[in-house]
């Protein structure tokens, strides 16, 4: 055999086993989101398969979807490992957190959260009724046009923060 059939043997061989996709229809039976896994039971074999990855990676940035507890997913094995596997696919989602450098935005049953830095969007939004609710315009006379609110600055900082905080 020539250099040129055992290197395109060689590939092929590298290929075969570099494609090879294994997807598992499963049921969750346990999440937990600190380690950004859950583990699950495997629909058709019913063996359990645990610290099935929620996130591409362990890092602790970019999307997490936590699913639901006994909800079906649908797994894949990471490379040609018989051990590591991440979820692909949701039926029931618990929660979903979205996270870029400094900017959350995490959504669950409770409600949603917009973040960046330290402002909240419900933060900056309780401060604004505050505000509201404490404005206070003065007249020198009964048919006299109002003079401006006595807290226009903080108005103006509010308008910054929100700003600020979204696009």
């Amino acid at each position: 055999m020539d250099l040129t059939n055992e290197i395109h043997e060689a590939l092929s061989e590298y290929l075969k086993r570099r494609t090879k996709v294994t997807l598992v229809l499963a049921k969750v039976t346990a999440i937990d989101e600190a380690a950004q896994t859950c583990d699950v039971e495997d629909i058709v074999g019913e063996h359990e398969i645990f610290d099935v990855r929620l996130r591409a990676s362990s890092a602790n940035k970019g999307l997490l979807i936590v699913p639901e507890m006994g909800s079906q997913v649908l797994i894949g094995a990471i490379g040609q490992s018989d051990t590591e596997y991440c979820v692909l696919s949701f039926t029931k989602v618990k929660k979903l957190s979205v996270e870029i450098d400094s900017v959350t935005y995490e959504i669950d049953n409770q409600g949603f959260l917009i973040k960046k830095g330290g402002e909240s969007l419900k933060g900056l939004l309780n401060d604004l009724i505050q505000q509201i609710q404490l404005l206070t315009v003065t007249c020198t006379a009964p048919t006299t046009p109002s003079s401006i609110p006595i807290n226009a600055a903080a108005f103006a900082g509010i308008k910054t923060r929100l700003n600020t905080l979204l696009k």
